[in-house]
């Protein structure tokens, strides 16, 4: 018998498999959040899973600035841990990056002019 001809990149049944479902953890209650399906329920090649409020929370539990960056990859694991993220997500709400409207009422004078620089 011929040995089984596999695709590249792709393992044996990977087409078979259920889509992977993130679950987050809602206070005792885990919930489970779909992939790639927005609002109205539309079919999109990304997911967001954080709320603003979500976004805010991170936002608020930034390290200090001059923190070691232990410190900071320690935070950033942690909360995204908690909120069903990856750590760079959390990075990215820190640094301005991303949830810029949802964030930007909480920002410093400096970190507004900062912000404003970059472009």
């Amino acid at each position: 018998a011929a040995p089984v001809k596999r695709r590249r990149g792709r393992p044996l049944g990977a087409k078979d498999r259920k889509p992977r479902v993130k679950k987050r953890i809602v206070g005792r209650e885990e919930e489970s959040v779909s992939p790639r399906v927005g609002a109205g329920g539309r079919n999109k090649p990304w997911k967001i899973i954080l709320s603003e409020e979500d976004a805010v929370a991170i936002y608020r539990r930034r390290p200090a600035k001059g923190s070691g960056a232990s410190a900071c990859s320690f935070w950033s694991n942690e909360l995204s841990e908690h909120y069903g993220v990856n750590s760079k997500t959390v990075r990215d709400i820190w640094n301005r990056n991303t949830w810029v409207k949802a964030t930007k009422r909480l920002w410093t004078e400096e970190e507004e002019e900062e912000w404003i620089k970059s472009g």
